[in-house]
């Protein structure tokens, strides 16, 4: 009784397992019973492509989205300095009523000059001592020690002259002179730089910018305002510290600019960049439809819709696939083909592909297949 009760569970396991097996067969796709049963005959059968869409885009070009020009630093400034500087050393000056030995000495104004004065170190002398500048007496010592002389700033220019002379002495047999261990001039002046030009030339067509701005980084230790002007257009006036986006008016911009940064104060403004973002290229959208069955095989996975590309050129391409309005692949290859599975991005009746070049490409032909 057991033996024939096991035997008839046995029979039911193995009938269990054909049908299964049956069921298998008859609902999984095409492809997948031809893995398990190879020489069904509709395993042998010629897969006919169905082309639902061909067109030939040709040459698109390039969606630039920004457009980067970078300026030189900028440092304006204003501050007071001192100069110092030996003239002569262990020089000697003598006159007589029939000979006369002067001392020269050349001196450079750095800068805006305040305030000029010679500190004249005399060792020995007899009589007074004449100074000079370019020509016109500006004073006179007497005597022994450290004598400052005063020079007036007006009349002094990029390089000056001056001449020690000793005075005439009253006696015919006398020597006036002037032992001189040196002559130091120290100058006070305000050093300063108060603008500074850039200029950007702008390659892309100006009717594709849709807005402008200049980016920046600001080292300021000034209070007084920083002003900045395109094309002699102010675009900013106002103190400024810290990174700074400054709106950019289109009408001020053309081919060729020039930046103009001015300030009485201290700046030192780098990081600057000239930011053009472009208007989107209007590219074309292509429509295809699919029938009702078509996407029942697709939904199915009996077959699969192909997207394929012919291009005219190995060189490196870089796109983007939208379909139905969302992006379905960002793209890159050098081949002169390239295809792609669709997948589910499609519906029943009309479907839209749009291609936005990276790059310049040109598209031989497009095509959508259903295989």
């Amino acid at each position: 009784m057991r033996e024939k009760r096991g035997q008839a569970e046995v029979v039911a396991v193995i009938i269990g397992i054909a049908i299964f097996s049956l069921l298998y067969i008859v609902f999984v796709p095409l492809s997948e019973k031809c893995k398990i049963l190879p020489n069904m005959p509709e395993c042998h059968a010629k897969i006919i492509k169905e082309t639902v869409f061909e067109a030939q885009p040709g040459f698109l070009k390039s969606q630039l989205e920004h457009a980067y020009y970078s300026l030189k630093p900028v440092e304006l400034f204003t501050s007071k300095e001192v100069e110092l500087s030996t003239m002569l050393e262990n020089v000697r000056t003598e006159r007589t009523i029939f000979s006369n030995k002067i001392q020269t000495g050349i001196f450079k104004i750095y800068g805006r000059g305040e305030e000029v004065k010679l500190f004249i170190y005399v060792s020995d002398s007899q009589g007074s001592l004449k100074v000079k500048i370019n020509g016109n007496q500006v004073g006179g010592i007497s005597g022994d020690g450290i004598k400052v002389v005063n020079v007036p700033v007006e009349g002094l220019y990029g390089e000056n002259i001056m001449v020690l002379e000793s005075s005439i002495p009253i006696l015919p047999w006398q020597t006036n002179f002037y032992g001189i261990d040196k002559v130091l001039i120290k100058e006070a002046y305000t050093l300063f730089k108060v603008s500074q030009t850039d200029t950007v030339n702008v390659e892309e067509n100006l009717s594709d910018v849709e807005n402008a701005k200049l980016r920046l980084w600001s080292d300021c230790l000034t209070k007084e305002s920083l002003t900045i002007l395109l094309n002699n257009a102010k675009i900013y006036d106002d103190s400024l510290c810290g990174s700074a986006i400054l709106n950019v008016n289109l009408a001020n911009l053309a081919k060729n600019n020039n930046f103009v940064f001015k300030s009485d104060g201290n700046y030192y403004v780098h990081d600057i960049n000239l930011d053009l973002k472009f208007k989107a290229n209007d590219y074309p959208t292509y429509y295809f439809d699919l029938t009702s069955e078509n996407l029942e095989s697709l939904s199915s996975g009996k077959r699969i819709a192909m997207l394929r590309m012919e291009f005219d050129s190995t060189q490196q391409k870089r796109f983007d696939l939208y379909v139905n309005g969302k992006l379905a692949v960002r793209a890159e290859t050098s081949n002169l083909e390239w295809q792609t599975n669709l997948r589910g991005g499609l519906r029943g009746g009309q479907n839209s592909i749009k291609i936005i070049p990276r790059t310049n490409i040109n598209i031989l032909d497009m095509k959508v297949e259903i295989e």
